[in-house]
């Protein structure tokens, strides 16, 4: 081994270039592959670090039916609930939880920071330890008077604070709340989920909203809650127990029935009930599909490195010839070619590992934007991984090469040399062009639909003036502040116009809803309320389709009139004209709401059937809770103009200190619905265009090596009065025939392969013959442009040197 390792070292030092290029390769197929690991490890597979046993330790999720009767996950709870689940269980389990807060300041610097309000068994359950100083305990954790007191993470401690050990004991502010540093959290511990923990602090610091009473003692749903079971505990049995207990809490619940149950499920996200967060079910598709991506640009670089290391087999075949002539065993040359590539993976492994370490932490952010990614990128398992593939790769591109030292050819070998008359091409090298040209012609169909399909997202109507818009929330605050800051947002030069609603743009609770003809609608199949001022169509870009919009005469008269969306006409009056009905909401003694106008479906979420809404004024008594703030610009709405807003609201007296005003541009909440279109069509060229310079390289390659191989069949062509042109042709015809039957098979591919993009797309085939036909038109030039290089050098050729060559 020690002699094959060194003939390899002393045979690749003579070959630099071509050294160089292998690596680089390998590089860069196994380092996409390893800063892909580094994300869907710790989504799909990896439990989160630093837990004591994590196949002990499950989260709760409870399901109950939702709008469209659709039934969903929750993983939130009451602070009651732990303790009404510890009791029906009794000692055999354990149940803890916290609450996350993104976007926290600490001591006012810029960056936004994760705080987790833990329960006081919280550690304990986890299995973990303070690195420094202590956790806090049960008298510091009383609501209502919290001791505040925090835990900081490890990585940031390390980032924050540089590692000094004298900041136990010293205070720090998160946000307006001072608290004072009591531990360090043991190293990689970061929390239950991938989304990293900060700071830790007792749950009783969660700030309380007076607003609507203490959250411990409401029925408010803020707690992620996590079970351990003892060793030898039954799951069955005990889910079978939290189910009777949380059902029988349940049967209150409007929306109650058989669908309402409670499930544990794994502490890994990526097979959780809850996942990532609103677009976690696009995400965590688009990563898996990505991933598989990934590995087919490793096949690709391992195509093209077989390729390479194939080529220079045969450039050596008389070297080979001789040595199997002089007596050395052809399971002894196959070894030292396969310690040959190997040494290569190897190399191009350890640069992988730095090509994952530049970009891990990019692709993490790319695919998962809202997610705060734990400090630790490159561990022992992503190295494992990385070098694992390297060496397979490696393996695997070293069988072509292998193949040369059981050709029966010697004689044949040792008589020609390096060059051979007539055409001596290798078929496998054809064959592996052919992979390569049919796996980018692959990547560049599906970036090609991806690319419509996220032109035609742009192009949807979304029935307001995204573009125009900057809205926030101002909940909590006392309402003679948040007049006074629509009074000042509305003198700012570029502002039209403000609006003060209760709700959002999707609105707020669902109706149940019933006719005067005795037909009714339950709540989860009923529209969205949006409950607004007279302004606010008019601020948002409603577009008023049919009849008239609420006016401030039904605002002074208190009219009970609405006015309806065109989902919630179609649904419910199909080919009736609503204008003039009306329905009652909850209960027949109510006023009978009649219907007054028609306005544009608003579309926050791209995906999925519009929401039925419709839209009244804000009672009379609630118009203290008209909180949200909708700003509409002159032009294009701007983050500078976000921020003159959030400048101006910070400035003013009376805020409430615990609920900052943070306003964002319509466009950027719906950046979330657009993105995953935008990464895979990014991805995916990014990718193909690879593959692409991998098969234009490929293509040179070969018509290099065929026109070097045949300079005399040249030369005697040239001798009996061939034409430039007519070599040329000869050249560029060999080359492109390849490449044709490469994008045959490609486009056999791209249609296979469709069906697992399909879902991901929006209003687009996945069979789109436009990206095709521009995909194999681009390959086809591509190859056509490598060929000619050759094919030129071919017609310079002297035919009398060529001829003297043999």
């Amino acid at each position: 081994m020690t002699n094959d390792l060194g003939y390899a070292i002393r045979g690749l030092r003579r070959s630099p270039g071509l050294t160089a290029t292998i690596v680089l390769t390998l590089a860069l197929g196994v380092g996409v592959n390893a800063a892909m690991f580094t994300a869907v490890d710790r989504v799909f597979f990896q439990s989160p670090p630093g837990v004591s046993h994590p196949e002990q330790v499950r989260r709760l999720v409870a399901f109950s039916r939702s709008i469209g009767n659709a039934v969903i996950p929750n993983d939130r709870f009451t602070v009651n609930d732990p303790v009404a689940y510890r009791t029906a269980i009794g000692s055999v389990a354990e149940f803890e939880g916290y609450d996350v807060e993104s976007e926290k300041r600490v001591d006012g610097g810029p960056d936004q920071h994760t705080v987790a309000y833990a329960t006081t068994g919280f550690f304990h359950l986890a299995g973990v330890h303070p690195f420094r100083g202590r956790f806090f305990t049960a008298d510091e954790n009383v609501y209502g008077s919290p001791h505040n007191v925090a835990i900081l993470n490890y990585h940031f401690w390390k980032d924050r604070f540089g590692g000094d050990e004298a900041v136990l004991g010293r205070t720090m502010r998160v946000d307006s709340t001072l608290f004072t540093i009591v531990g360090i959290m043991q190293p990689r511990f970061d929390g239950m989920d991938v989304d990293a923990v900060d700071v830790w602090a007792p749950l009783a610091s969660l700030p309380s909203d007076g607003a609507e009473g203490p959250w411990w003692q409401g029925g408010f749903q803020i707690l992620r809650v996590f079970m351990r079971l003892s060793s030898g505990a039954n799951l069955h049995t005990v889910e079978g127990r939290l189910n009777a207990t949380f059902r029988a809490g349940a049967q209150s619940w409007p929306s109650f029935d058989a669908a309402t149950r409670l499930e544990t499920s794994p502490l890994i996200q990526g097979r959780s009930a809850i996942k990532l967060g609103y677009q976690d079910d696009r995400n965590l598709d688009l990563m898996v599909r990505l991933a598989g991506v990934a590995l087919v640009v490793l096949i690709i670089a391992t195509t093209n490195v077989a390729s390479l290391l194939l080529m220079r087999a045969l450039r050596r075949r008389r070297e080979i010839a001789i040595r199997i002539a002089l007596g050395v065993s052809r399971p002894r040359l196959v070894a030292q070619l396969i310690v040959e590539s190997t040494l290569l993976a190897f190399v191009g492994g350890v640069a992988a590992l730095g090509v994952a370490w530049a970009t891990g932490d990019v692709i993490r952010s790319i695919l998962i934007q809202d997610v705060h990614w734990s400090a630790t990128l490159i561990d022992d398992r992503v190295v494992a991984v990385t070098i694992g593939l390297a060496i397979i790769a490696g393996l695997a591109a070293g069988l072509a090469p292998a193949t040369m030292a059981f050709r029966d050819d010697v004689t044949v070998a040792l008589k020609t040399g390096s060059t051979e008359a007539g055409r001596p091409r290798s078929s496998l090298r054809v064959s592996l062009l052919v992979t390569q040209t049919a796996l980018c012609m692959l990547l560049l169909a599906a970036a090609g639909v991806f690319l419509e399909s996220l032109q035609r997202a742009g192009n949807l109507d979304l029935g307001f003036d995204a573009d125009r818009l900057i809205s926030f929330n101002m909940y909590g605050t006392d309402p003679g502040v948040r007049d006074a800051a629509v009074a000042k947002i509305r003198a700012l030069p570029g502002v039209t116009s403000v609006s003060r609603t209760e709700t959002g743009l999707l609105g707020g609770g669902i109706a149940q809803l019933l006719f005067t003809n005795g037909d009714s609608m339950p709540s989860r199949l009923g529209p969205w309320i949006g409950s607004i001022d007279t302004a606010y169509a008019g601020t948002i870009g409603l577009r008023l389709l049919r009849g008239r919009l609420l006016s401030p005469d039904d605002d002074r008269t208190h009219a009970a009139v609405v006015v309806i969306n065109e989902a919630m006409a179609k649904e419910y009056w199909r080919d009736r004209d609503p204008i003039g009905q009306c329905f009652y909401e909850y209960k027949r003694t109510d006023p009978c709401e009649r219907i007054v106008g028609i306005v544009s479906t608003v579309r926050m979420q791209l995906t999925g059937q519009p929401h039925k809404m419709f839209y009244r004024l804000v009672p009379p008594n609630q118009a203290a809770f008209r909180s949200m703030i909708s700003v509409r610009t002159s032009g294009r709405a701007t983050a500078a103009m976000a921020g003159e807003i959030s400048r101006l609201v910070s400035e003013l007296p009376g805020r409430d200190p615990q609920n900052l005003a943070t306003p964002r541009l319509a466009t950027d909440r719906l950046e979330p619905e657009f993105r995953p279109w935008r990464i895979a069509a990014a991805m995916f060229l990014l990718f193909g265009l690879l593959a692409l310079m991998a098969t234009g390289t490929g293509i040179y390659g070969l018509i290099a090596y065929d026109v070097t191989q045949r300079t005399h069949e040249f030369g005697v062509r040239m001798t009996l009065g061939a034409t430039t042109s007519a070599i040329l042709g000869l050249v560029l015809e060999s080359g492109l025939r390849v490449i044709a039957v490469g994008i045959v098979v490609g486009v056999a591919a791209s249609l296979a392969a469709g069906r697992l993009i399909a879902s991901m797309l929006f209003e687009t085939r996945a069979y789109d013959p436009v990206a095709l036909i521009a995909t194999s038109l681009t390959v086809a030039l591509v190859a056509l442009a490598a060929s000619f290089i050759p094919a030129w050098r071919a017609t310079r050729v002297d035919p009398v040197v060529a001829l003297r060559a043999d």
